[in-house]
């Protein structure tokens, strides 16, 4: 009888043991999928990428905005990094550079911006389905311009 005591409690020690084990399985699986699904519906790249990417498309302008000038900062409307420079002033006027990368896209989002990498599609010409994710109207930057210079 003693060792039948034993082997029951053996065997109960044995499923704590395993509802512990699945337990603790379930709850990392849980924070690996909410972090995971977070940081990926927040922005798929880093910061420094953007920066790389717009870097690299930024031609010698007559606004003298340089790589080395250049900052980031996540979109907190949506998906996306914001790419800029302080803003300068040309002939007397204050220019805010911005740009929007998404998607391994970079989009300037206004005249001054556009001027300077004239080769890139204004956000207008995005596809919604791209743009939508962004939580920004693509047909006017001063929320935008806002959210970074302000």
């Amino acid at each position: 009888m003693e060792e039948h005591n034993i082997e029951d409690k053996k065997k109960q020690k044995a499923k704590q043991t395993l509802v512990g084990a699945i337990a603790l399985i379930v709850i990392v699986l849980f924070i690996s999928i909410f972090f995971g699904v977070f940081v990926v519906s927040k922005t798929d790249f880093p910061q420094s990428e953007a920066i790389k990417e717009v870097a690299a498309l930024l031609p010698k302008n007559e606004l003298g905005i340089l790589p080395s000038d250049l900052k980031a900062k996540d979109n907190p409307k949506g998906e996306g990094v914001f790419v800029y420079a302080e803003p300068t002033h040309y002939i007397g006027v204050e220019r805010q550079i911005l740009w929007l990368m998404i998607d391994d896209k970079v989009y300037p989002l206004n005249g001054a911006t556009k001027d300077i990498t004239p080769a890139l599609d204004f956000p207008r010409d995005a596809d919604e389905t791209v743009w939508s994710k962004t939580g920004l109207d693509k047909y006017n930057a001063e929320e935008a311009i806002g959210l970074v210079f302000n």
